[in-house]
């Protein structure tokens, strides 16, 4: 746990720094924040399948973030989007449904 917000505390602040670039920083600082929050909510909802049915250790849940990252963003991207709306909150058990089909069709492969 300490070793994922210590990750995440990094990247953020190196996110919000290259934000003082004029024009292009506040735009490449938004999208890179986004993608750094998709992929923590990414990891946060497949938690519970980290421990309980696949019994991973941290180094094997890195390595299985890093391996599944593109299909990790893709359903956790949007859901960060969609989390802006007023009203979403009605709509969160679709991201865990995205993370508990995640484990189906690749656990298999691991």
């Amino acid at each position: 746990k300490v070793r994922k917000s210590g990750r995440f505390t990094f990247y953020t602040v190196l996110i919000n720094v290259l934000g003082y670039i004029p024009v292009v920083g506040g735009i490449l600082s938004f999208i890179l924040q986004w993608v750094l929050t998709a992929e923590s909510m990414g990891w946060s909802l497949l938690k519970p399948y980290f421990d309980r049915e696949m019994r991973k250790d941290m180094k094997s849940q890195i390595r299985f973030v890093d391996r599944h990252w593109f299909k990790i963003i893709g359903y956790s991207l949007p859901v960060v989007l969609v989390g802006f709306l007023p009203g979403a909150v009605l709509f969160s058990n679709y991201a865990q449904a995205g993370a508990a089909h995640l484990v189906k069709i690749t656990h298999h492969e691991d």
